[in-house]
């Protein structure tokens, strides 16, 4: 990373994971106060970056994604097989949670070198759609038409949640093409037919 922040400008995709968790959303001005052991080497890798592309006079931008989601890897993905085999989701179902497509991160990140600034600069890149666990799982339900949301307790989870605002994110990349029901289609259209 030394090597390459030494000759180009930089964009580094990590994730809204640094914030850490709260029941509020955060904003690009947010502390991070990563909470997990994935959000704090994702926090250092950022902090790393942005050193060496500072000591070199080059530029980086932050893209914090939240959940990327394909037809066959992601959270979606994973409710939906849980869902068909009625297996427990957790014990969090009222945590905040955003999704966005793999297709969106993609473009995101390709035309954020048209706004370099000067260093660092970070974007929060997720859905503007803000969901509970359970509200995903029982949209998951619903388009599965089988299977069964299982939470380990009632109620609960939300001070555990990891969500940002998106409003940088809209006015340089405007609102993510691929939305939250396709993504949900992708997501249970392989296990619908499934045998139980």
């Amino acid at each position: 990373m030394e090597r390459y922040a030494g000759v180009a400008d930089v964009v580094n995709g990590s994730t809204i994971n640094v914030y850490g968790d709260s029941p509020h959303p955060a904003t690009e001005q947010t502390p991070c106060r990563p909470t997990s052991y994935y959000g704090r080497t994702r926090h250092a890798q950022e902090k790393l970056i942005d050193f060496f592309c500072a000591n070199s006079g080059k530029r980086c931008i932050n893209l914090r994604y939240s959940h990327a989601n394909s037809a066959e890897r992601g959270v979606l993905h994973r409710f939906a097989e849980l869902i068909h085999a009625e297996h427990s989701l957790g014990e969090n179902p009222d945590e905040k949670i955003q999704v966005i497509a793999l297709e969106d991160i993609v473009r995101m990140t390709k035309e954020s070198v048209k706004f370099m600034a000067n260093p660092p600069v970070e974007v929060n890149c997720c859905h503007p759609r803000i969901w509970t666990m359970r509200e995903l799982a029982f949209a998951i339900k619903e388009r599965l038409e089988q299977g069964r949301v299982v939470f380990d307790r009632k109620s609960g989870g939300e001070e555990n949640s990891a969500y940002a605002d998106v409003s940088r994110m809209i006015e340089w990349f405007g609102e993510p093409k691929i939305g939250v029901q396709t993504l949900i289609d992708r997501a249970a259209a392989r296990l619908k037919n499934s045998a139980p």
